[in-house]
């Protein structure tokens, strides 16, 4: 009766685990926002250089490359569309160049 107990308990635990793992789909949901984190952090190390390299712009960065960038916003997001991003979530950021 002990073992039927313990064996039974190992099936409910298994059944509990197996409710608790996320279905591939769904687990694919958290790349492009980790996509985006590192894509933040690429930002945040290349600041000064991109603030000097593309004043006054609006600038697309994706999986740490830029791959845009243009005075106005509607021009840049136009640059951006052209390109097959997988997950279309780009980071963009305005670099103005008179901020203190």
């Amino acid at each position: 009766m002990a073992l039927r107990r313990a064996l039974g308990a190992t099936r409910q635990r298994s059944k509990l685990e197996h409710l608790t793992e996320l279905p591939p789909e769904v687990a694919a949901w958290g790349r492009p926002y980790a996509e985006r984190d590192k894509d933040l952090e690429y930002i945040q190390r290349h600041y000064d250089e991109l603030l000097r390299t593309y004043p006054d712009e609006w600038v697309a960065v994706y999986r740490q490359n830029i791959i845009a960038h243009a005075k106005r916003h509607a021009q840049m997001w136009h640059e951006v569309q052209k390109q097959k991003l997988v997950d279309k979530s780009p980071v963009t950021l305005f670099f103005d160049s008179h901020e203190p």
